[in-house]
């Protein structure tokens, strides 16, 4: 049964009810809100314009719970009527990075190298041989010569409905972003369009937060409806060829979750396998749910090397990098990386899939859906990636598209249990 949306005499709160389940979202606080049906009960309560003790007593009386255990949720559901000030209220777009607020185009500096990241300009320049080296080995497969600089240059106009759209060469191509590195005694900084963004970082720390910044920025200067911590990639070749006799759909797969769950590692398996990846750390998607492709390389963890090496054998000879955290690791290209742009993209019917990976070294293999309600969680919970308004609108978007996928956990002790649960489960949704 698909989520109800209920008219409340609050406007700055909408709600949507599944049989016992719901979930809120306040126009103030511009957060969702999962809802147990006690208190959904409160909620409807307070909406009627009870106070604080004439709602637990109204509940107490329908339901026999205890008077305390009543009054713990509605100090909780009452936040929700309460007004909030302007120091209180938080918005989405302050998650934008500085260089977009407001964002300039940069005039290209004709040094160091220009990588294109989904529809975004990057000219990468370095006062240390060693990084610039790296970098340009590193980010060789999107590198741009000279004459696609120019022929992808974007006009200066930067509304949502003009990105994407190329325009003339022209003699002095802008570019959207110039990163610099530079070297001081105290340790390396990261400067973005004339911004300190990151400062006293070592060598081996500075590459991690450079790919970040890429995909970051390339995400945020999209048109983009969310973006959720996790991997995704599309079959865009089913097994069988697809005809009106045989209408099997690609396959899409999301891969959400925080880190270390292991979706790095089964997506770095499922990149051998004729899925193309999409990213490897954002699921973003446009307003019409399409992915948006972000192709920078996989980070692989230290302690998935030995494994990767097997489908990878070049990862032994990448250079080992520092996370700020102190976690290590290195990257590597997919054999298939999704680098259409959205203005090139062809926009294809897939079915889409949401797997929650989890590795059991005692697991046998097994597989168990999940509700709306839980992939709701599992997405928000990987974290969402900040930098555009949460809307009550947009909140339903998310609850449709939810409903509209299928969502499964896999537990699994090795590859070969994986990708077994995997084709089972694409082959029960043909």
């Amino acid at each position: 049964m698909p989520y109800q949306r209920i008219q409340l005499n609050n406007q700055q709160l909408s709600v949507w009810l599944e049989e016992d389940n719901g979930i809120v979202f306040s126009n103030q606080t511009k957060s969702l809100l999962k809802l147990s049906p006690l208190s959904i009960a409160l909620l409807f309560a307070f909406d009627e314009g009870l106070t604080f003790e004439l709602a637990i007593k109204q509940v107490q009386d329908v339901s026999g719970l205890p008077s305390d255990q009543i009054s713990a949720a509605a100090k909780q559901i009452k936040l929700l009527f309460t007004e909030q000030s302007d120091q209180q209220q938080k918005t989405y777009a302050d998650g934008k990075y500085p260089e977009l607020k407001p964002h300039n185009k940069q005039k290209n500096p004709q040094t160091g190298f220009v990588v294109q990241v989904t529809n975004s300009l990057f000219c990468i320049t370095s006062d240390c041989d060693f990084l610039h080296n790296e970098l340009t080995k590193l980010l060789q497969p999107i590198i741009l010569s000279s004459q696609e600089v120019s022929s992808n240059d974007t006009s200066s106009d930067t509304s949502s409905k003009n990105k994407g759209a190329n325009s003339p060469n022209l003699a002095n191509p802008e570019i959207d972003f110039v990163l610099h590195i530079m070297v001081f005694d105290e340790g390396y900084a990261l400067i973005s369009n004339g911004l300190t963004v990151e400062e006293g970082l070592t060598q081996l720390q500075l590459v991690p937060i450079l790919i970040d910044r890429l995909q970051i920025l390339a995400y945020q200067q999209s048109d983009y409806c969310f973006g959720f911590h996790g991997a995704a990639l599309v079959n865009n070749q089913p097994t069988q060829e697809r005809n009106e006799h045989n209408p099997k759909l690609a396959t899409t797969i999301l891969l959400p979750g925080v880190s270390g769950a292991g979706k790095s590692t089964l997506a770095s398996e499922l990149s051998t396998k004729g899925y193309a990846l999409y990213s490897d750390e954002i699921i973003a998607f446009d307003d019409n749910f399409k992915l948006l492709p972000l192709a920078l390389p996989m980070a692989i963890k230290q302690g998935s090397w030995a494994h990767i090496a097997m489908l990878y054998p070049q990862l032994t000879e990448q250079t080992e990098w520092h996370r700020v955290d102190g976690r290590i690791l290195k990257y590597i290209w997919p054999q298939q990386i999704a680098k259409i742009t959205k203005a090139e993209q062809v926009q294809t019917d897939t079915k889409t899939l949401m797997l929650c990976p989890r590795f059991d070294a005692m697991a046998n293999g097994s597989s168990e859906p999940l509700s709306v309600m839980a992939t709701l969680e599992l997405i928000t919970h990987g974290g969402y990636q900040l930098g555009i308004e949460l809307t009550a609108d947009k909140a339903e978007q998310l609850i449709r598209f939810c409903e509209h996928i299928h969502t499964e956990k896999l537990v699994y002790a090795n590859s070969e249990q994986s990708h077994s649960l995997i084709d089972k489960i694409i082959n029960s949704h043909e």
